[in-house]
C-alpha cells in the first residue's frame, strides 16, 4: 500500500469548490483513491474550520487544519508551518504531492520525505489593484522570495503548462514532468444544449479576470446579436467588487442581458457549460485555467485573453480566438464571430474536445501522476545512506 499526502487548497464539500487550485486537488485525490493500493491523504489549511477535522469521503482522508493569520506574514506563515508538518508527521506519508509553491513547498521540503511540487498560479504575477503600501512593499516581494525558493528547492516538479517553467526561468533545478491539470468525465460527457447567443463567464468576480471587460463587450455587441446573454458563474471575493459589477450592468442597460448565477458546484459547471455558445475568459493573468479545459472537454470554443498559459491551451482559430488584454473592442468582436457563426463554433468545439481527451482526462492525468510517485519511491530506496 503507497501513502500519498497532497497539500493544498480542498473543498469542504464538493457542491462548494471554489477556485482553480481546489477543483485539481478534489479530482486528482479522487480518481488517485480509486486505486485499491493507494492510501490517498489531502491536508489542508482552511478559515472556516472552528478547528482540526478529519473526514473520509470516497476514499480520501481529508485533513483540515484552521490557519493562523495575524502576523503570519512577519513570522513567515511559522505556525501553520509547524501545524502542517506535525499533521505530515502523523501520517507518515511515503510521498508528498505539494500544490502551490510557498508554505505547502516548503513544508514537504522540510518533511525530508519524497516530494514533488506543483506550482499553480504565479502568485507574484497577481497583485491586488489598490493594494496598501504593506502589501506592496512587503507582503508581495515575500510571495515572491517564497515561491521561487520552493521551486529551487524541489527536485521534482510537475508543470501544468509551459508557462510556468518560462517563467520561472534558471529557478527550476529539478526534474520537470509535464502534466497538465484533470478534467472530471463529467464534463467530456455533457450534452449539448446550447442556447444561441449565451455567454458563460465562469470563475472568481475579482479584477484580475476582468469580468468587467465582457460586460462592456456585450454593450458593444447587443446590437450585432440581438440574442446575446450573459451568464456570471462565480462570487466575488470582495462584496464591494460584485456591486461594483451589478452597478456597471444597470448603467449600461443590461439588467435582461447578464445573469448573475452564484457558486455552484461542479455538477452546475458542467451543466452551464452545455448550455453556452462560448467561454470568455478575459483575465490580464492566468497560468492553467481550469474552466478553459473543462469548456473544451465539454466542445465549447472559448474566447479568451493571449496572456500567461492561457495560448497553451487554446489554439487560435482553431479551438478558440484570442484577443489582446483590456482590447473590448476586439473582444467584442471575437465573440460575435462565434456568435453570428454557429457552425464555427461547433467546429472550434469539436477541435477542443479532441485535444482535451488526449491531454485533460482525469485518468490520463493520476496515471501520469501516480507514475512519478513511483519513480519517487524508487530513488528513496536507491539513495545512499
Amino acid at each position: 500500500m503507497l501513502r500519498i499526502a497532497l497539500l493544498g487548497d480542498y473543498p469542504l464539500t464538493p457542491e462548494r469548490i471554489s477556485g482553480g487550485v481546489e477543483y485539481v486537488l478534489h479530482s486528482l485525490a479522487g480518481e488517485l483513491a480509486k486505486a485499491e493500493d493507494l492510501d490517498v491523504h489531502v491536508v489542508t489549511l482552511r478559515r472556516d474550520v472552528p478547528e482540526r477535522q478529519v473526514r473520509r469521503v470516497a476514499g480520501v482522508t481529508a485533513h483540515y487544519l484552521r490557519p493562523v493569520y495575524r502576523f503570519a506574514n512577519i513570522t513567515l506563515h511559522l505556525i501553520n508551518k509547524l501545524k502542517l508538518g506535525r499533521e505530515l508527521a502523523a501520517i507518515r506519508p511515503d510521498v508528498i504531492h505539494a500544490h502551490i509553491a510557498g508554505t505547502y513547498g516548503e513544508v514537504a521540503h522540510r518533511s525530508g520525505r519524497p516530494y514533488v511540487l506543483t506550482p499553480h498560479g504565479i502568485r507574484h504575477r497577481e497583485p491586488t489593484p489598490g493594494a496598501s503600501w504593506f502589501t506592496q512593499a512587503v507582503r508581495q516581494p515575500l510571495i515572491r522570495h517564497n515561491e521561487r525558493q520552493s521551486v529551487r528547492a524541489a527536485r521534482h516538479l510537475t508543470a501544468i503548462s509551459p508557462y510556468v517553467i518560462r517563467e520561472f526561468g534558471a529557478d527550476v533545478r529539478g526534474q520537470v514532468h509535464f502534466i497538465e491539470n484533470p478534467t472530471n468525465h463529467l464534463f467530456f460527457e455533457a450534452p449539448d444544449c446550447t442556447q444561441p447567443g449565451q455567454i458563460l463567464f465562469a470563475g472568481y468576480l475579482e479584477e484580475r479576470k476582468s469580468v468587467s471587460h465582457v460586460i462592456e463587450a456585450l454593450a458593444l455587441l447587443r446590437e450585432r446579436v440581438p440574442s446575446a446573454h450573459l451568464i456570471l458563474l462565480g462570487q466575488p471575493r470582495v462584496a464591494a467588487f460584485g456591486e461594483h459589477l451589478r452597478r456597471l450592468v444597470k448603467q449600461s442597460g443590461l439588467e435582461e442581458r447578464v445573469t448573475f448565477a452564484g457558486l455552484v458546484g461542479e455538477r452546475g459547471v458542467a451543466e452551464a457549460l452545455s448550455r453556452c455558445a462560448v467561454l470568455a475568459l478575459p483575465s490580464r493573468q492566468e497560468t492553467a485555467p481550469t474552466i478553459i479545459q473543462q469548456a473544451m472537454a465539454a466542445g465549447k470554443p472559448v474566447v479568451a485573453t493571449r496572456v500567461g498559459g492561457i495560448p497553451d491551451l487554446v489554439a487560435d482559430g482553431r479551438t478558440g480566438l484570442l484577443v489582446d488584454y483590456d482590447d473590448r473592442p476586439a473582444l467584442a468582436e471575437a465573440l460575435a464571430q462565434i456568435l453570428q457563426n454557429p457552425m464555427r463554433g461547433k467546429q472550434m468545439g469539436q477541435a477542443g474536445r479532441a485535444e482535451a481527451e488526449k491531454r485533460f482526462r482525469v485518468s490520463v492525468v493520476a496515471a501520469k501522476t501516480r507514475a512519478v510517485y513511483e519513480q519517487l519511491v524508487r530513488e528513496a530506496k536507491v539513495k545512499p545512506a
